[in-house]
């Protein structure tokens, strides 16, 4: 699945991250210097040995915190309660406002992104009225930059394969997501239950 809209890739297999584009040190220094400096509280994703990390610095708002609720549920987002992380894993930063300050912090920002070799986006947040993210990527950390890569992967891969529409678009939802997550555990699960479960039956009925 191409995922962070273009920033990675992600085997859904493998439970592995097959590639990624992370935001210059350099960079991601000046935007977060910005940002405090700014009053603007963030979230820090990361990506490390395979694992969404994710990081917030600043006090955390109510907006951030309807956010934070909502995503946690997601086995592939790992929070942690502090901010200590390595900078070339930084993969975006995303800022959680009202539609108007998002698009205020972005305007604001928007003159130096280009040079510093950033972009910035902003989506609503699903499930919150009225609040939105403001992402800020790699300036080539994009869906193309992405499908391109997995192209090349595959090809590298099975030279013989029909590439013609064999990346699909599907929008990543939570049922999707939930529904993967339960045929892997019960793939690895079930054994163990059921053995469980027969080992206290024997055990009340007495047989061997």
């Amino acid at each position: 699945m191409i995922v962070m809209d273009g920033a990675a890739i992600y085997d859904v297999n493998e439970n592995a991250y097959i590639a990624s584009t992370s935001i210059n040190a350099a960079s991601c220094r000046w935007l977060m210097k910005r940002l405090e400096g700014m009053g603007v509280s963030y979230f820090i994703y990361t990506i490390h040995r395979d694992r969404n990390c994710i990081f917030h610095h600043g006090a955390m708002t109510e907006l951030e915190q309807l956010v934070y609720q909502r995503l946690k549920r997601s086995p592939y987002r790992y929070y942690l309660d502090h901010d200590h992380f390595t900078m070339s894993d930084v993969v975006y930063l995303k800022v959680v406002a009202s539609a108007d300050d998002a698009v205020r912090i972005q305007r604001e920002l928007e003159p130096m992104l280009e040079k510093m070799k950033l972009r910035s986006s902003i989506r609503p947040q699903a499930g919150i009225e009225g609040c939105c993210g403001l992402y800020f990527y790699a300036i080539h950390a994009d869906m193309q930059h992405a499908r391109e890569h997995l192209l090349c992967l595959l090809q590298q891969e099975n030279p013989d394969l029909e590439m013609g529409g064999i990346i699909e678009d599907r929008p990543y939802t939570n049922e999707r997501d939930a529904i993967q997550l339960l045929r892997k555990l019960r793939c690895e699960c079930e054994p163990d239950i059921l053995t469980a479960w027969l080992q206290k039956r024997r055990q009340k009925t007495g047989h061997a």
